[in-house]
């Protein structure tokens, strides 16, 4: 995934220089070398930008905006309260569901709530819906995750999310299972020695260990949807991952049902 930047911009840093920096945590697992490749840009030009705070070039801006997944109002709106208010208004309003859906929500409305929630995200979701969190979900029980039963999760379902790894890597996506069933897990590290490109899975099971592989299911060899080896190893392939997780929300103060 290429070295990670651990120095922090000068607080006179230009507004949207902070952007590409906010984005480079969020998006780019805090790697210039990723974000570089990413946008087209050489890794020292984009340093300076994330860095020293030298303005992006117009060839940098377009390459981030080109991903698909970067709103481009928020990227370039003006440094005020007034104009954070008018880009936060754009953003539409996404269903919820209480299932991990394995498409477009379009497609199970009857997995649907009645209700709709808006997001203010700064980035491009496309397609997308709330899953709501219910009670005994593993992820609940993990401490690290700091999420608990009812809150939400917007889960971007496009291919600008789904089928590239440096949209997911170290964030939750949702895997399809067998049949219609969803699963949540968060996509680790490379594992450097293995071929295809390989990434860990972190389903917060402590029993089962997982792998996603970048080679899709129709490559391989193997046409089940998931692998299983006698240690109890699961296969994931690219286009099992369904969903990628962009958002956290609690709608209530913990403690409160």
């Amino acid at each position: 995934m290429g070295r990670r930047r651990i120095s922090k911009p000068p607080d006179n840093t230009p507004s949207l220089c902070q952007r590409f920096e906010w984005l480079l945590r969020a998006d780019f697992s805090n790697s210039i070398k990723v974000m570089a490749d990413a946008i087209g840009a050489s890794h020292a030009a984009l340093s300076r930008v994330i860095n020293h705070g030298q303005m992006p070039s117009a060839e940098m801006i377009v390459g981030l905006v080109g991903l698909g997944r970067v709103d481009p109002a928020w990227l370039l709106c003006a440094d005020d309260a007034q104009s954070e208010s008018r880009i936060s208004s754009m953003h539409g309003y996404f269903p919820v569901s209480t299932s991990l859906l394995t498409g477009p929500p379009s497609e199970t409305p009857e997995l649907l709530e009645p209700l709709s929630l808006p997001t203010a995200t700064p980035f491009l979701i496309g397609d997308g819906y709330w899953y709501r969190v219910p009670a005994g979900s593993p992820l609940a029980g993990r401490e690290a995750e700091k999420v608990a039963p009812g809150d939400l999760l917007l889960v971007a379902v496009g291919p600008a999310w789904t089928l590239r790894p440096a949209a997911y890597v170290g964030r939750i996506v949702v895997l399809r299972m067998a049949g219609s069933e969803g699963m949540l897990a968060r996509v680790g590290a490379e594992d450097f020695f293995e071929e295809p490109q390989t990434y860990e899975l972190d389903s917060f099971d402590a029993v089962t260990t997982n792998r996603l592989t970048t080679l899709s299911r129709s490559a391989s060899k193997t046409p089940a949807a998931s692998k299983r080896d006698s240690t109890s190893h699961r296969l994931f392939y690219a286009d099992d991952v369904v969903g990628v997780v962009v958002e956290k929300r609690t709608l209530y103060p913990r403690g409160r049902s």
